[in-house]
């Protein structure tokens, strides 16, 4: 696996996915406590694979955070906490059970690639 500084979390994103790309410019926008790789890049899908999921088919967002992965709806509203509202604001979804919200993220990745 290539090294890279764990100073910070790393969010792994679809850098070929435009509500992707969005989603981590409005990170940057808010300041440098994460840090950033697409899936497609080296250290992406090195990261993908040690985690157990498939680099070919990078439908998930991937939080790595002091050696431990948060993926899907969990690692969505992990960096929403992490935001100012009104992102902050979506951790009331957490009351939601996780079944049903991994589903609802589901619908979103797959879709994801039609948003303009």
């Amino acid at each position: 696996m290539p090294s890279f500084p764990d100073d910070r979390p790393l969010v792994l994103f679809d850098g070929d996915c435009a509500l992707c790309s969005h989603s981590a410019r409005t990170l940057l926008k808010h300041g440098p406590r994460f840090r950033l790789a697409p899936t497609q890049s080296d250290l992406g899908r090195a990261l993908l694979v040690h985690y157990g999921l498939s680099p070919d088919d990078p439908s998930t967002m991937l939080v790595i955070e002091d050696g431990r992965a948060i993926s899907r709806s969990d690692g969505v509203l992990h960096l929403a906490a992490s935001l100012p509202f009104p992102y902050r604001a979506a951790v009331v979804a957490r009351l939601i059970p996780r079944p049903i919200r991994d589903a609802a993220y589901g619908l979103v990745a797959r879709y994801r690639r039609r948003f303009p």
